[in-house]
């Protein structure tokens, strides 16, 4: 069975991976990162900040569903926030599998330009 999530890996050249499925293949991080993250850019990006957007932009209706039956903030406050896991992209419903059931990471690229446009966003107005 498979693990949703967000899963990193490194390969013998130092290519940073990412998957939303384990066991799987992953795409570069790179790839998937808005111009200002790739490069010189890679080591001072927020790249947790930014994938929580892409499990905002990206998780399915039904997925947020649950995660809103499921998911107890009751007594959060600013003061005292209350942790949440959101949930992951979901590979079946944004149709990103090969056919070897892998990440298809053409796909992907495509789908994070609209994380990346939301990420570029300023004053609420989307950049393309």
């Amino acid at each position: 069975m498979k693990k949703r999530g967000r899963f990193l890996y490194e390969d013998t050249e130092g290519t940073i991976f990412i998957k939303f499925e384990h066991p799987g293949k992953g795409v570069s991080i790179e790839s998937l990162l808005p111009e200002n993250g790739r490069g010189a850019g890679f080591a001072d990006f927020r790249i947790t900040d930014y994938f929580d957007l892409a499990d905002l932009v990206l998780a399915a209706p039904e997925d947020w569903k649950k995660f809103g039956q499921n998911t107890n903030v009751q007594g959060a406050t600013k003061e005292k926030p209350v942790k949440v896991m959101l949930p992951p992209p979901n590979m079946n419903f944004l149709d990103l599998r090969t056919a070897e059931g892998d990440l298809d990471a053409k796909r992907a690229v495509d789908l994070f330009a609209i994380v990346a446009a939301y990420w570029g966003a300023s004053q609420n107005e989307l950049v393309f």
